[in-house]
C-alpha cells in the first residue's frame, strides 16, 4: 500500500493489485482496498488478489466490512459505474467482520455487477447464508458471475422453496460456491431447487 499510495489517476477504469509477498498481513490487503476505494471513484473494474496471505487471530483487531467498503456503500462517493470486483485470500484469511447484511447493502447500492467473486474467510459469529444468494440475485439483474465462500444454506425446505419467487430477470452464467455447508432441514435437493428458482433458466 506505502508504495500504491504515490500512484494518482482518478480517472482510472481498471486496476489489478496481486500481492506476492511473502505472507501478507491482513491489514495489507484492507489497505490496498481502502487506498484503491478512497482515490478511483470511477473504477469499473477492481482486483485484488492475494494467494499467500497469512491466518492472523486477532479478532478483536479486525476492521469492519462496512469501514473497508464504505465507499461503495454511499452513492455520494460514486461507484455506480463498477462491473467487476474481484477479493480472493486463501480460505484460513478473514480480512474483515460482516456477513449477510453487509453483502446486501453492497448488492444494493452496486446495481450494475456483472462479475463479483469474494474468495473470502468470514469471522465466527458473522454468517453468509442463502439470504446472501437472494439480495444479488434481487438487487444486480446484470450479474453474470458469482463466486462466493462458506455460504451456509440453513433450513432450505420445500416450503422456502415454493415461497420465493422466481427472479424475472437476470443473467447469471457461473456461479460458484465453494465451502458452503448444509444445516437444519436443509437437503442437497432442496438448496439445487433454491438456485434454480433464484436464477432460472
Amino acid at each position: 500500500p506505502g508504495v500504491l499510495r504515490v500512484f494518482h489517476s482518478p480517472n482510472l477504469r481498471s486496476l489489478d493489485v496481486v500481492c506476492w509477498d511473502d505472507q501478507p498481513t491482513r491489514w495489507m490487503v484492507t489497505g490496498i482496498l481502502e487506498w484503491a476505494f478512497r482515490s478511483f471513484a470511477q473504477l469499473r473494474t477492481l482486483s485484488v488478489v492475494a494467494p499467500r496471505a497469512r491466518f492472523e487471530d486477532a479478532a478483536s483487531e479486525m476492521p469492519s466490512f462496512r469501514s473497508i467498503f464504505y465507499p461503495l456503500l454511499n452513492s455520494s462517493k460514486g461507484f455506480s459505474s463498477l462491473r467487476e470486483l474481484i477479493i480472493r485470500v486463501p480460505r484460513a484469511v478473514v480480512i474483515c467482520k460482516g456477513g449477510d447484511a453487509e453483502l446486501e447493502l453492497l448488492a444494493r447500492y452496486l446495481p450494475n455487477l456483472r462479475t463479483l467473486s469474494l474468495l473470502l474467510g468470514w469471522p465466527d459469529g458473522d454468517r453468509v447464508t442463502s439470504q446472501t444468494l437472494l439480495a444479488f440475485a434481487r438487487h444486480c439483474p446484470e450479474l453474470h458471475t458469482l463466486h462466493l465462500r462458506g455460504v451456509l444454506f440453513e433450513d432450505v425446505s420445500e416450503r422456502e422453496v415454493r415461497a420465493l419467487a422466481s427472479t424475472p430477470r437476470h443473467g447469471l452464467k457461473h456461479q460458484f460456491l465453494c465451502s458452503s455447508r448444509l444445516e437444519g432441514r436443509s437437503t442437497t435437493k432442496h438448496c439445487a431447487a433454491f438456485l434454480q428458482r433464484l436464477y432460472p433458466r
